[in-house]
Formats: structure tokens, C-alpha cells, sequence
């Protein structure tokens, strides 16, 4: 039989707590990592994806065609930008 106020809720209690610590202490590692890199001038997150003419293109494609987003995906083509120094 089970017995939430018994042996049981301890363990839970406790793996619960334990689990919320590690939870922080990745996020708060995370955090300092990305602001490591920030101050090294390293850029979080991929490559822009897209620049000015594309996107025209693809508000374009969305407003004056009346594309769903499946037929919109399938008429634009997102490539990786040269890194500008």
C-alpha cells in the first residue's frame, strides 16, 4: 500500500530538490558560458540565414501570391550568409 506521507515523499522530496538544483546549476553555467563567449565576440547561435533581399523576396512571395507557408517554403531557398569580418 502506498503512503504519501511516508518513506516514499522523503525520497520524492528530496530527488525533486536535488533535480531543481542541478536544473539551476546547468542553467546558471549556460548562462555564464554565453557570456563568456559574448565578451571573446564569439556570436550565439547560427549564421544569419538571410538578408535583405531575401526576406523582400519572401514577404513578397506571403503577401502578393497568397502562398500557404508549405507552398512558400517550397519557392524560397535559405542559404548561409559569408560571415562579414
Amino acid at each position: 500500500m502506498h503512503d504519501p506521507a511516508g518513506h516514499g515523499a522523503a525520497l520524492f522530496a528530496f530527488l525533486a530538490a536535488t533535480a531543481e538544483s542541478e536544473r539551476d546549476y546547468i542553467r546558471d553555467r549556460t548562462v555564464e558560458g554565453q557570456e563568456t563567449a559574448r565578451r571573446k565576440g564569439k556570436t550565439i547561435g547560427g549564421v544569419k540565414a538571410a538578408d535583405g533581399d531575401m526576406i523582400a523576396t519572401a514577404l513578397r512571395l506571403r503577401d502578393d501570391d497568397c502562398l500557404s507557408l508549405r507552398e512558400h517554403d517550397q519557392q524560397t531557398v535559405t542559404v548561409p550568409l559569408e560571415p562579414t569580418a
